[in-house]
Protein backbone atom coordinates (compact mmCIF):
# COMPACT_ATOMS: atom_id res chain seq x y z
CA UNK A 1 0.00 0.00 0.00
CA UNK A 2 1.33 3.45 -0.88
CA UNK A 3 2.03 5.97 1.86
CA UNK A 4 -0.33 8.60 0.44
CA UNK A 5 -3.29 6.29 0.77
CA UNK A 6 -3.42 6.46 4.57
CA UNK A 7 -3.90 10.23 4.70
CA UNK A 8 -5.62 10.80 1.37
CA UNK A 9 -8.11 7.98 1.84
CA UNK A 10 -9.55 9.86 4.80
CA UNK A 11 -10.89 12.34 2.24
CA UNK A 12 -11.23 10.38 -0.99
CA UNK A 13 -10.90 6.63 -0.96
CA UNK A 14 -8.78 5.01 -3.66
CA UNK A 15 -11.87 2.99 -4.56
CA UNK A 16 -13.78 6.21 -5.39
CA UNK A 17 -10.89 7.51 -7.50
CA UNK A 18 -10.79 4.27 -9.48
CA UNK A 19 -14.59 4.12 -9.84
CA UNK A 20 -14.73 7.66 -11.20
CA UNK A 21 -11.74 7.07 -13.44
CA UNK A 22 -13.43 3.98 -14.89
CA UNK A 23 -16.31 6.20 -16.05
CA UNK A 24 -13.95 8.04 -18.40
CA UNK A 25 -12.40 7.00 -21.69
CA UNK A 26 -8.90 7.85 -20.47
CA UNK A 27 -6.18 5.31 -20.06
CA UNK A 28 -4.19 6.07 -16.95
CA UNK A 29 -1.28 5.28 -14.72
CA UNK A 30 -1.44 5.71 -10.97
CA UNK A 31 1.56 5.85 -8.70
CA UNK A 32 3.28 7.68 -5.92
CA UNK A 33 6.05 10.25 -5.98
CA UNK A 34 7.40 11.68 -2.72
CA UNK A 35 4.36 10.30 -0.86
CA UNK A 36 1.99 12.13 -3.22
CA UNK A 37 -0.51 10.59 -5.57
CA UNK A 38 0.54 10.78 -9.20
CA UNK A 39 -2.25 10.21 -11.69
CA UNK A 40 -1.47 10.41 -15.38
CA UNK A 41 -4.43 10.54 -17.76
CA UNK A 42 -3.76 9.59 -21.35
CA UNK A 43 -6.05 11.08 -23.97
CA UNK A 44 -6.99 8.42 -26.47
CA UNK A 45 -6.70 9.05 -30.24
CA UNK A 46 -10.46 8.57 -30.71
CA UNK A 47 -11.24 11.35 -28.20
CA UNK A 48 -11.88 14.79 -29.62
CA UNK A 49 -11.20 17.90 -27.55
CA UNK A 50 -14.81 18.31 -26.38
CA UNK A 51 -14.94 14.68 -25.23
CA UNK A 52 -11.78 14.64 -23.18
CA UNK A 53 -12.47 18.07 -21.67
CA UNK A 54 -15.98 16.98 -20.67
CA UNK A 55 -14.73 13.73 -19.17
CA UNK A 56 -11.93 15.49 -17.30
CA UNK A 57 -14.39 18.04 -15.90
CA UNK A 58 -16.79 15.29 -14.81
CA UNK A 59 -13.97 13.29 -13.19
CA UNK A 60 -12.65 16.28 -11.24
CA UNK A 61 -16.19 17.33 -10.32
CA UNK A 62 -16.97 13.89 -8.92
CA UNK A 63 -13.81 13.96 -6.80
CA UNK A 64 -14.62 17.48 -5.61
CA UNK A 65 -18.13 16.38 -4.59
CA UNK A 66 -16.64 13.42 -2.73
CA UNK A 67 -14.23 15.75 -0.91
CA UNK A 68 -17.07 18.11 -0.02
CA UNK A 69 -19.26 15.22 1.17
CA UNK A 70 -16.39 13.85 3.29
CA UNK A 71 -15.84 17.25 4.90
CA UNK A 72 -19.56 17.54 5.67
CA UNK A 73 -19.56 14.08 7.25
CA UNK A 74 -16.55 14.92 9.41
CA UNK A 75 -18.22 18.10 10.62
CA UNK A 76 -21.40 16.26 11.62
CA UNK A 77 -19.46 13.56 13.46
CA UNK A 78 -17.59 16.01 15.69
CA UNK A 79 -18.98 15.88 19.20
CA UNK A 80 -18.50 18.75 21.64
CA UNK A 81 -16.37 17.99 24.68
Amino acid sequence: MCHYLKKASQIISPKIILQQLAKTGFKSTIGETDQKLKLKLIIQPKMDQATWLTQLTEFIGALARQTHDSEDNRETKVTPS
